[in-house]
């Protein structure tokens, strides 16, 4: 099976190449394929490809990236046929496809990779090829969004190379068990981890990292943003979950900031994506409080470092069904604006996962990270306990106000067959595989998903979220709660307002007006008195 290994990141790249009109012809029916060879090596968890040459790439499978890869895979390839059909007409067509090839080879080979340096490149590519998507509209905004992008991306590569170096030249090799020992007695211990979180938390999009998020997904077209938001912010996690020190020493007071900061990404981003009116950006605070969620089981790891394989199954759970949820919920948009009350019905179904819904991928998440929460230290597992429950109600609020702006979009043209056929294959997706993935890894969570207890609090979750957008209902249908807040993002509203200020600040004062010269009634002028002056 070691050819779907080369054949998995060989495909893309090959049909990202620019080889003429007629070889673009030929390859716009295998774009929908390019992703597809990542599922073969799933059959065979423990295979691994040896480095053909002295520095060659190490891919392979370990327990970490099964999940991940089999979200590639299928997001890949319902999103890539989505993508083949949803730019049929559009003269830049090819330039999209190019970047979102790259894009997607660039995830495949970051979550194959075995080593650091296939990590590095790779990760690198997918970063800089998403510009290419983000900017792809080619308006002033959309530039502008992709500058945002690019700037903050850099900077944490910056951070991560950084950090790389580090830790690499003292572990001497580039491999994860190696990089995982190098820890031990390491010096610059805590600059590392901080520079890790904040390189990787740029891409992950957990706030207050996540400015360019919104503006992102405020231009980008569907097939993009499927991939982005369902792939790209995992790539970030993995990269936390491959290079930080989870399950060897505790690290508490990164552990602890870890949890507050993502307790507060998790209540901000459903607090403030109630008060947009685009599908998109609302699906970007929806993605920024589930970052935030997954930096809390990270914090959980990093504190109790003997209860990580258990929370590694829940963050692994978590993004998958996130994963295909957001994309889901990405195409979902794009039909019902053009597909009409058909699709606005078909909806209804990744909306209900992503808010929680009892037999959904979003109830096993519940699941899974409830019981995490019970393995945090000290105190934190009751006072996660109880915000959960309001996380889960803003969230599902959140869902409703996707659903509604979802539903009154403007119209554009009839969507493809193809288009229907891979939004449909994903929700399918999205429906049936967290559920065979929890037969799979997590047996023993599949009866508490059918319990009766679990199910009536779930629905529960959803009547309170329904009676308070009903209660708010003459607001919601104008701009949100109607509070008198734009709705931009804060941290932009803020450095608006910085900017404002410096410049009044350090404006130069207004140069004195000359003082006109005096004149007679018969118009003769009159010398200046000397003393006068």
């Amino acid at each position: 099976m070691a050819p779907f290994l080369l054949l998995s990141l060989a495909l893309p790249l090959v049909l990202a190449l620019p080889l003429g009109r007629y070889w673009q012809r030929w390859t716009d029916g295998l774009v929908p394929l390019a992703a597809l060879p990542a599922l073969g090596p799933l059959a065979f968890p423990h295979l691994a490809l040896p480095p053909s040459w002295p520095f060659g790439p190490r891919l392979g499978l370990d327990d970490t990236n099964p999940p991940f890869l089999l979200l590639a895979g299928l997001l890949g390839t319902a999103v890539g046929w989505y993508a083949r059909d949803e730019l049929a007409g559009d003269p830049g067509k090819v330039r999209f496809r190019r970047y979102w090839l790259l894009a997607l080879a660039g995830g495949l080979g970051t979550i194959l990779a075995l080593d650091v340096a296939t990590f590095g490149g790779f990760f690198l590519l997918a970063v800089l090829a998403a510009y290419g998507l983000i900017a792809y509209e080619g308006s002033p905004a959309a530039r502008g969004a992709g500058r945002l992008y690019l700037v903050m991306a850099l900077f944490g590569g910056v951070m991560l190379l950084e950090a790389l170096v580090t830790v690499t030249a003292r572990s001497g090799s580039g491999s994860w068990p190696e990089l995982a020992a190098g820890w031990a007695g390491l010096p610059e211990r805590n600059w590392v981890i901080g520079l890790y979180l904040a390189g990787f938390g740029i891409v992950m999009a957990v706030a207050p990292l996540h400015v360019w998020l919104p503006a992102a997904n405020a231009h980008l077209p569907a097939a993009a943003g499927a991939l982005l938001n369902g792939l790209l912010l995992v790539l970030g996690l993995l990269g936390w979950l491959r290079f930080l020190p989870l399950g060897g020493e505790a690290v508490g007071g990164w552990g602890a900031v870890c949890m507050v900061v993502g307790l507060l990404a998790v209540f901000y981003g459903a607090a403030w994506g109630l008060l947009q009116t685009r599908p998109g950006i609302v699906l970007a605070y929806a993605g920024i409080g589930q970052m935030g969620m997954l930096a809390i089981l990270i914090g959980i790891g990093l504190q109790a470092p003997a209860h990580w394989p258990a929370v590694l199954t829940a963050v692994q759970g978590c993004a998958l069904s996130f994963g295909l949820t957001v994309a889901a919920l990405f195409l979902g948009a794009d039909m019902a604006a053009r597909g009409g009350r058909r699709a606005g019905w078909i909806l209804l179904a990744p909306a209900l996962a992503l808010a929680g819904a009892p037999l959904t991928g979003g109830s096993l998440s519940g699941l899974l990270i409830a019981e995490a929460f019970r393995l945090a230290p000290g105190d934190w597992p009751n006072v996660l306990a109880g915000l959960r429950w309001l996380a889960t109600t803003m969230t599902a609020l959140l869902t409703i106000r996707f659903v509604y702006v979802s539903w009154n979009g403007n119209r554009a043209a009839s969507p493809a067959a193809g288009c229907w056929l891979a939004w449909l294959a994903l929700v399918g997706s999205m429906l049936v595989v967290p559920w065979l993935w929890a037969l799979q890894q997590v047996p023993e969570a599949v009866p508490q998903l059918l319990n009766r207890e679990w199910i009536r609090a779930g629905v529960a979750t959803l009547l309170i979220a329904a009676v308070l957008a009903a209660a708010f209902w003459g607001s919601w249908r104008a701009e949100g709660y109607g509070l008198p807040l734009p709705l931009a993002d804060v941290l932009s509203l803020f450095a608006r307002g910085l900017g404002a200020w410096s410049r009044r600040l350090f404006r130069p004062g207004p140069e004195p007006r000359p003082r006109p010269p005096a004149v007679r009634r018969g118009g003769e002028r009159l010398k200046e008195d000397p003393a006068r002056r």
